[in-house]
């Protein structure tokens, strides 16, 4: 296929698009490690898993901004088969551990807000632990669905502007899809569907029982807090499932020629790459001033700023009181 009006239009699109994703992540990546919210002192487990997510998405736009964009543009591989398989293999690695990540996520949600007597499942030491053990995991996936299975290996696909199961044949059985694909994908919106149901179930029955060791003052904060991590990370879980299903499903009902629908699904992987430094940014009480304090200031008062600023989070005083 040859550059055409569409193919300009929708890379650029697309490109825009990677380009504003990877500036909010950095800001937010670099707002979490500036002011130490995710640190042994005084961060927040949320903020460890928050971090992981992070990273992985901002390996996602940068592969897509630096192959995919070019690539559909061109409407080419341009380059060899064989290292865009790999591309795709670590594409797909990186989704895995976003699935997984996701899964743990919700699950610390889960016993922070109606199994607090499990709290111990989820500490620092021990989310770091699930962080990092999460990459071997989403490694042997990717080389199982990619290199073993007989079929069918996803592909970064300039084709349809996003991704595509290629090698495909009529009677061929897609098993990286069936088997490995769909169930982890079905089970983490799944698994994130049920959980946050029964935890604003809870919510709405008795906020008390969140932490009964607290004063009731500092008790009211924290479940409000708590409870404000929730819906923020609730909310990323509807991109995930968007971002699956358009890439799964709409093979099964968009006609053949119109190719350039697809597209969507590559904006909509984006978006979920982009959800979760959206919700720091401007849903976040405690990330949100920091992050807009780091977009506003010039690089030289960055850190001294956000240190300071995220001193007086950790003494108890409002951040928003104390932004110039």
């Amino acid at each position: 296929m040859a550059v055409s009006s569409l193919s300009i239009t929708l890379s650029l699109i697309l490109g825009v698009i990677c380009v504003s994703s990877l500036l909010l992540n950095f800001t937010v990546i670099g707002t979490i490690l500036l002011g130490g919210f995710a640190s042994k002192k005084k961060g927040h487990i949320i903020y460890v898993l928050a971090l992981t997510t992070l990273i992985g998405d901002v390996f996602q736009v940068t592969l897509t901004l630096c192959y995919l964009v070019p690539s559909a543009f061109a409407q080419d591989f341009l380059i060899n088969k064989e290292v865009v398989k790999f591309l795709s293999f670590l594409f797909l690695t990186q989704w895995y551990q976003a699935m997984i990540t996701q899964i743990l996520t919700t699950a610390s949600r889960l016993i922070t807000l109606v199994f607090p007597h499990l709290n111990y499942l989820f500490t620092r030491k021990k989310t770091i632990i699930y962080c990092v053990s999460v990459v071997p995991v989403s490694l042997l996936l990717s080389v199982i669905s990619n290199y073993i299975v007989p079929c069918c290996t996803p592909y970064i696909f300039y084709g349809t502007y996003s991704y595509a199961y290629l090698d495909l044949t009529e009677n061929a059985f897609n098993y990286s899809e069936k088997y490995i694909d769909l169930e982890l994908n079905g089970f983490t919106s799944a698994f994130s569907i049920v959980s946050y149901m029964i935890i604003f179930i809870q919510i709405h029955r008795n906020n008390k029982q969140v932490s009964k060791n607290l004063s009731s003052g500092n008790q009211v904060m924290r479940s409000r807090r708590e409870i404000a991590y929730t819906v923020q990370f609730a909310l990323l879980s509807c991109f995930t499932l968007f971002s699956w299903v358009t890439f799964h499903y709409f093979p099964l009902v968009v006609p053949e020629g119109v190719l350039a629908i697809f597209s969507a699904t590559a904006y909509l992987h984006m978006f979920h790459c982009t959800a979760t430094a959206i919700c720091l940014f401007f849903m976040n009480r405690e990330i949100g001033p920091f992050a807009r304090k780091i977009w506003r200031k010039g690089p030289f008062t960055r850190i001294t700023s956000v240190a300071y600023l995220s001193g007086n989070y950790t003494s108890g005083q409002n951040p928003s009181r104390s932004l110039p």
